[in-house]
């Protein structure tokens, strides 16, 4: 026979065992769309990001991360827009990029290992350049099929 303190010890790992239980059945699954688990949700224009010049050549080093549900880095299989506008420029000025991340090779071409990022050189080409401390908006906008579209910003300036 158990002693009461036994039985009661019983009883109570019975009961949290079964509450347990209970909770777990009425916890809803998170659902994905698609079969992979880990598409992008998110994307941030990465700090490293920047002017840079090389060969008197300027270009904008900009470095895009996808996240996946659980915030970690993840590549994105879609189309990428870049926008990059000086403030004040004309029209004339503005750039846009696109970029097909579906095709493979293009993926693959801009993925980085190291920091889990797309690194893209934008070669700016101005008729004329803004002045070194001209905020210049960089503007990013990712489309996957039926998905959202996932949008982010920076401002940067030139070196000087």
């Amino acid at each position: 026979m158990l002693s009461s303190s036994a039985h009661l010890r019983s009883i109570i790992a019975f009961l949290t065992l079964g509450s347990a239980l209970t909770l777990s059945a009425c916890q809803k699954p998170q659902r994905y769309i698609g079969s992979w688990p880990w598409v992008p949700n998110a994307v941030e224009l990465h700090g490293l990001s920047r002017f840079m010049t090389t060969d008197d050549t300027e270009y904008l080093s900009l470095r895009v991360e996808f996240l996946d549900p659980d915030g970690d880095p993840t590549k994105f299989p879609g189309e990428l827009v870049i926008l990059i506008t000086p403030d004040r420029a004309p029209d004339s000025e503005k750039r846009r990029f696109n970029f097909d991340l579906s095709n493979l090779e293009v993926n693959e071409r801009y993925w980085d290992r190291v920091t889990s990022t797309y690194r893209f050189k934008l070669e700016s080409s101005w008729e004329e350049p803004p002045l070194q401390n001209t905020p210049i908006r960089v503007q990013l906008m990712a489309s996957l099929g039926e998905g959202p579209e996932l949008k982010a910003g920076i401002t940067l300036r030139r070196g000087g």
